[in-house]
């Protein structure tokens, strides 16, 4: 699984004096994967895991550049049906 971590950070809230720093857990963006011949991580495979724990991931698409027809079909329904707030264009050439 194809994983973008993203945290934010800030200083010390209890005093301010020691310089320390708190690392604040934001979503997690999963991806899924699409290369020629073969899906390693499906869409239905990130669906699965955000719809499981919404607070946590944020589901991305990826779709076959090869098919672009069924490309946008694809990207469609997975902001429709899953949610999805993006999708990822790997070029393989």
């Amino acid at each position: 699984m194809i994983m973008s971590l993203m945290f934010a950070t800030r200083g010390c809230s209890f005093c301010g004096k020691c310089g320390g720093v708190i690392l604040i857990a934001m979503q997690v963006l999963l991806s899924a994967w699409f290369r020629p011949g073969a899906v390693p991580v499906s869409n239905e495979d990130v669906a699965e895991y955000t719809k499981a724990h919404p607070d946590r991931f944020v589901g991305v698409g990826s779709v076959d550049l090869y098919k672009p027809q069924e490309a946008v079909k694809e990207i469609e329904r997975c902001v429709k049906e899953y949610g999805f707030k993006g999708d990822v264009f790997l070029f393989v050439c």
